[in-house]
């Protein structure tokens, strides 16, 4: 009762007042005066004369130093509390997590450390710790006013938070004082006690839960948690640069009033931002003491020894695992600054190197290589005279003075850096598990393993039809009608899909020379794998065939432009077929790329028969539709189509599924036949982590209506549409490209336009973008396989006048290209760059030149047509040049004709490093 809770408090105040007179009766404890003076205390009452007190100051001051000279470990513990060893102590993140670590020896480099612990930083930690007391002061107040019996617990939570921090910043001072003295407080039981203090802190960090319990009414919010670094209510953020302060979102607010009922009142309590494993286990705690004190309903009938609790709150706590799970995501999130702890620059993530790399570098790093400093994916060592953003010494980070504005950027390949964005846009951790469950050997349905006996991929199944199911692809009913094969990636897929038609086919005729039909322009893969895949078979294939049939198959790639004649091939049976003849001789297989690579256009399908044709869904999400759906009705039908996580989620992540069409039965037993025989210990076993990792992924990417805005597919639509308008508001109207494809696929797919077509002979990137617009991108000629242009473009089209340009950048890298073509596209220059008139000038001119061009031929050309670029600028641009020429030869020397895409990677580099134009 109330009576007995006034009785209880002054029980204890009257023990503080019995425990405060046995102190004073202790002289040698409050007779702090003479003990540091060396005087009354009297004597700072009544006031002494100023050359006395300096000279009591002095004295004073010699005594502390021999009384701090003289303590000892046992001076600074509790009572009853062993001695801890510092290195013992189990450290935190954040701010004091680094300075303990820092203080106890840790692995932290010495100029670091010696940062972590210096007065300055010292002052840091000692201002947060009393930032932390002045905004606990108006919840103690309120709390002192509110006499709910349930809210005992959290005014004295607020009480012993208030001591610990007040006994921190204490500690903090005197280890500063430590600190300005020279003495390394590693040596001294400061450091355990701090730690010890800190740990005690760390299990009643739950201020905002303080704040919601202590208000009434009150407003709760889901908070973006702010950077773990962030002393103010700002969060790190980038622009361009990488280095601009936003202030957090709030989403999905709720209001709640004095009369809020248990449900709503339960639901408003979930929303508080859970940020550590020390607040979840708070916020249970004090959700399970909300449950506690609240009446039950009156339907309940309560009567002899019913446990209380029975048929009430179980139903309640069904959602616990779900809730614990998102705050285990936020908690590892924030030690690996991921997610929405993320306060790294954009293409660039947090890092700790081991002692042997980098020296143990730990910090922001490139996203590719791992590069120190906190430098884009994009930066490497130096490459014709390329400079990075930051130079490591091998200690440091040192600024280069390189910037955005004077950066060649690499836009080769697809490899994707959008993650930055993607966190900021959606506010989610995206964290996938992987906790040791067992140790046998897999076993997969598609290896002959009988499903009804169980596999270990039949879960992953119905989670990848979901997906498709999600993204308004099928529907459930269409979706019965195919099976799945867990894989690595669309391009793992799709080879696995060209050689189980080749193997299907060859079981049933006697055509053993496939072609594979291809709309140009298209992507390459590689043909010679697939064709491999299904020779391990050829014991397989049909036997009563002529003698001359070839005992292996082998398939060449035919490119074909629409307005032209179809190509005819000869099958197993001497007759001739086109791609569009439905017989089962025919020697065609079509494949196709929906949304394509590189032009973004929805092909129209040619064959007939839809057995002989392979998709590839690699870029089949809504982000890479112009209005950000999948056009379902242009949707082609297949007989087996692939997927991956890599260009919706990480290619980092090598994990995808192959669907395969039920009917006929041939498709399915051949494309099980070929993944069997590559999931397989000589070829390294098909890891659980891939297809338990890719559900998770799914989980995540489905938890909001791809519409939202702040889904992942919605964030990523919003990035992608921004990318576009930056390079198409960049580009409209320019003289000497243009957009083939504006919103419309994953690549920009541009044509230079006349009089500038034919200039690009003989080099792997185009030099228009390289050396005017500061960005490096291939011609794609190979992509053509052996069309022609001129059929499709007009007269006098090759196919080195065609610059593709991937969209998988940070979304600065578009914005920055964009501002360039906007200077160049309309008469002018960028610093360090060609104008356009300058490149056509040059480009004309090395064509009328006999001999090879060198390196010194070619900057004489530039410098020629270009006098205002300084001699570094000149030797950049024609180092690149040439590297270009060079990179295009090995290309048709190694690649021609099949181009595959493995061998385009070894020529051209799978990534190259953004180049720097030098200071003028």
């Amino acid at each position: 009762s109330s009576e007995d809770d006034e009785e209880s408090e002054e029980s204890d105040d009257e023990n503080e007042v019995d425990e405060l007179d046995e102190l004073e009766e202790d002289e040698g404890l409050m007779r702090w005066g003479s003990s540091l003076y060396g005087g009354d205390t009297a004597d700072l009452e009544i006031g002494q004369e100023v050359a006395d007190a300096e000279e009591e100051e002095a004295l004073g001051e010699k005594i502390r130093r021999r009384q701090l000279e003289a303590l000892d470990a046992s001076d600074f513990a509790l009572e009853g509390e062993e001695e801890q060893d510092p290195k013992h102590i189990m450290m935190d993140d954040g701010l004091y997590g680094e300075m303990l670590t820092a203080l106890n020896g840790g692995t932290i480099s010495n100029k670091k450390k010696k940062n972590l612990t210096s007065n300055k930083s010292l002052l840091v930690y000692l201002r947060s710790a009393v930032a932390q007391i002045h905004k606990l002061a108006p919840l103690l107040d309120t709390a002192a006013k509110l006499k709910d019996d349930h809210l005992r617990p959290a005014r004295l939570v607020a009480v012993l938070k208030q001591q610990l921090l007040l006994s921190i910043c204490l500690n903090l001072g005197f280890t500063s004082l430590l600190s300005s003295q020279d003495k390394d407080p590693a040596e001294h039981p400061v450091v355990a006690r701090l730690a010890s203090l800190r740990q005690r802190l760390h299990g009643l960090d739950s201020l905002e839960h303080l704040e919601q319990v202590f208000s009434a009414p009150v407003k709760l919010y889901k908070a973006t948690p702010k950077a773990q670094y962030s002393s103010s209510e700002e969060i790190r953020d980038e622009d361009k640069n990488n280095h601009v302060l936003a202030s957090p979102t709030m989403s999905k607010e709720v209001s709640s009033d004095e009369d809020m009922d248990s449900e709503e009142e339960d639901a408003a309590f979930e929303m508080m931002p859970i940020n550590s494993t020390a607040e979840k286990l708070d916020a249970k705690l004090m959700k399970q003491a909300r449950r506690a004190t609240r009446p039950a309903p009156s339907s309940i009938q309560l009567t002899g020894e019913t446990d209380v609790n029975a048929g009430y709150f179980d139903d309640e706590d069904e959602d616990e695992d779900e809730d614990e799970d998102l705050d285990v995501d936020a908690q590892i999130m924030q030690e690996w600054r991921g997610g929405q702890y993320r306060d790294c620059p954009a293409e660039s993530m947090w890092w700790s190197h081991d002692e042997s790399v980098f020296g143990g570098y730990t910090g922001c790093v490139a996203e590719n290589r791992l590069l120190p400093c906190g430098q884009d994916g994009y930066d490497s060592d130096a490459m014709l005279e390329g400079k990075n953003t930051y130079l490591w010494t091998g200690s440091e980070c040192v600024e280069t003075g390189t910037t955005v504005e004077n950066r060649t950027f690499w836009i080769m390949w697809g490899l994707p850096a959008d993650t930055s964005r993607l966190m900021e846009l959606t506010g989610l951790n995206p964290v996938v598990k992987f906790p040791l469950l067992r140790q046998s050997y897999p076993a997969y349905s598609f290896q002959g393993v009988d499903s009804i006996g169980g596999a270990d991929d039949l879960d992953a199944i119905p989670s990848m039809k979901s997906w498709l199911e999600y993204i308004d692809a099928w529907t459930a009913d269409e979706l019965e009608d195919y099976g799945i094969i867990m894989d690595e990636g669309a391009e793992q897929g799709m080879v696995w899909a060209i050689g189980g038609k080749m193997l299907e086919f060859a079981q049933l005729s006697c055509t053993r020379q496939f072609y594979l039909f291809m709309e140009a322009p298209a992507y390459g893969y590689s043909t010679s794998s697939a064709a491999r895949f299904a020779n391990l078979y050829s014991s397989r294939f049909l036997d009563d065939c002529p003698e001359d049939t070839p005992d292996e198959v082998s398939i060449s790639v035919v490119g074909w432009l629409p307005g032209t004649d179809l190509p005819v091939r000869t099958g197993g049976d001497g007759n001739e077929y086109t791609v569009e003849d439905v017989n089962v001789n025919s020697p065609w297989i079509e494949t196709l790329v929906f949304p394509e690579n590189p032009s973004g256009v929805l092909k129209i399908t040619r064959a007939q028969d839809s057995n002989r044709r392979v998709c590839d869904g690699v870029y089949l999400y809504p982000m890479f539709f112009s209005d950000g759906e999948i056009p379902k009705e242009k949707l082609p039908e297949c007989s087996t189509w692939a997927f991956s996580a890599t260009k919706i989620y990480s290619a980092m992540v090598r994990t995808g599924f192959l669907m395969y069409n039920l009917e006929p039965e041939t498709n399915g037993d051949a494309m099980k036949t070929i993944a069997g025989s590559q999931v397989s210990l000589t070829y390294g076993d098909y890891s659980e982590w891939s297809w338990w990792g890719h559900m998770q992924i799914n989980d995540i990417l489905m938890a909001k209506p791809y519409t939202d805005e702040t889904s992942w597919v919605g964030a990523y639509t919003t990035i992608q549409q921004a990318k576009w308008t930056a390079i198409t508001e960049g580009f409209d109207g320019c003289p000497y490209v243009e957009i083939t494809n504006p919103f419309s696929g994953a690549y920009a797919w541009f044509r230079m336009l006349d009089p500038y077509l034919g200039l690009h002979d003989g080099v792997s990137e185009n030099t228009f973008f390289a050396m005017v617009i500061g960005s490096r991108n291939p011609t794609y000629s190979w992509g053509f396989r052996g069309a022609d242009p001129a059929d499709y473009y007009g007269e006098g089209y090759g196919t080195y006048d065609f610059i593709r340009m991937q969209l998988f950048r940070s979304q600065f890298v578009y914005e920055e290209v964009g501002r360039r073509a906007s200077i160049a596209c309309n008469g002018g220059a960028v610093e360090g760059y060609l104008s356009g008139e300058e490149w056509a000038a040059m480009m004309t001119d090395s064509r009328r030149r006999l001999s090879e061009l060198t390196v010194e031929s070619a900057a004489d050309i530039i410098s020629t047509h270009a006098p205002r670029l300084s001699k570094d600028q000149v030797n950049h641009h024609a180092n690149l040049w040439m590297h270009s020429k060079k990179v295009h030869d090995n290309i048709e020397a190694s690649c021609a004709p099949s181009y595959e895409t493995s061998c385009l990677f070894a020529q051209t580099g799978r990534r190259e490093p953004d180049l720097f134009v030098p200071a003028n």
